[in-house]
């Protein structure tokens, strides 16, 4: 998952748990997001060098299979560091386009809330 749809889901979510319970809902800072997602794809290098797992498998938010290490030639970290920070396809335009529609609706419904 691209890190813009990643953070987004993230600020869904809050909103989604603040529309139940507004002392439950806690809020992912976006820097610390941010520094995570940088940092996937060196730890994944860490870990296939290491030869840590004896299985690697990523997953795309929809629970798609895009890489098995027991199937799959080359790198993991190519993999994921093209589902990060490669093209977007239509699919995740979409994704980000009914995501952000999504986020109004719920801040929308919040404001009168909060």
């Amino acid at each position: 998952t691209k890190p813009e749809l990643s953070y987004l889901s993230t600020l869904i979510r809050y909103e989604e748990l603040y529309a139940i319970d507004p002392n439950q809902a806690r809020a992912t800072p976006k820097e610390h997001h941010d520094g995570i997602v940088e940092n996937l794809v060196d730890n994944l290098s860490e870990l296939e060098r290491e030869q840590l797992f004896d299985q690697i498998q990523i997953y795309q938010r929809d629970r798609t299979c895009i890489y098995d290490s027991e199937i799959d030639e080359g790198s993991a970290v190519e993999v994921l560091q093209e589902c990060l920070f490669g093209q977007w396809s239509k699919v995740e335009e979409e994704m980000l386009k009914a995501g952000r529609e999504r986020l109004g609706e719920l801040v929308s419904a919040n404001g009168e809330k909060k």
